[in-house]
């Protein structure tokens, strides 16, 4: 059962994790960690080997799919600085060219 609700959560946040919302992915992340630990350890003595490999493989991707995202929040506040560092030398460049 808990490897295939694992499965479950994974596939959807695998497929509809883009459009996801801050909040949408503060309770992905909640879900994935009460999977990955807290009923991974509940469930893990049973588990057949090719079960544990599924769930790293679950754990491994989900973890690819958090990386990505950070990586995007960074290019964005990476592109803010850019735009606002741009928008102050184009003013200050007004300033210097106007006091002249």
């Amino acid at each position: 059962m808990f490897v295939a609700s694992f499965a479950e959560f994974s596939a959807n946040v695998a497929s509809e994790g883009k459009a996801f919302s801050r909040e949408q992915w503060r309770t992905a992340d909640s879900l994935f960690d009460d999977f990955s630990q807290e009923q991974f350890a509940l469930w893990s003595d049973d588990m057949s080997v090719s079960e544990r490999d599924s769930v790293n493989v679950m754990v491994g991707r989900y973890r690819a799919l958090q990386i990505r995202r950070g990586l995007t929040d960074f290019r964005k506040q990476v592109e803010d600085v850019v735009g606002q560092t741009r928008s102050m030398l184009e003013t200050l460049t007004k300033d210097t060219t106007s006091s002249k």
